[in-house]
């Protein structure tokens, strides 16, 4: 017998308490052809994260629209922006600027978040 997600009861955990709870440990927590962290680093690269989203003055409960590949940064990065009540708005930045103007626009977001390679395309979508 198969259960629909309607029917199915709310999980007793949140994603960021999972999270949490694997913070502290040494156990690898995000792995790579190249890299491993484990929950600790994790934790600690999340808390940069957040302290930088506060740095670049990202409103608390506010989208924070992110142009970012598949990276562990990207990862504690939206780490931090749960565990700071931030919406991580992630934009793959294969997109063109026009491709990426009507989601930019209908975010509504006063940050844009790039990786150091897109940092022309951010600069396009920030003055559209």
């Amino acid at each position: 017998m198969t259960t629909s997600a309607a029917h199915r009861p709310a999980p007793s955990t949140t994603w960021l308490e999972l999270v949490s709870q694997r913070a502290g440990s040494d156990a690898p927590a995000v792995i790579t052809a190249t890299e491993m962290w484990t929950g600790r680093e994790l934790l600690a690269r999340a808390a940069g994260a957040a302290d930088f989203l506060d740095s670049v003055d990202a409103p608390v409960g506010s989208p924070v629209i992110a142009l970012l590949t598949s990276t562990p940064m990207a990862f504690a990065l939206s780490v931090g922006a749960a565990a700071t009540d931030r919406a991580l708005a992630p934009l793959g930045p294969r997109l063109t600027a026009s491709e990426l103007g009507p989601c930019i626009e209908a975010l509504d977001a006063e940050v844009i978040v790039v990786e150091p390679a897109c940092v022309e395309l951010g600069r396009q979508l920030a003055t559209r």
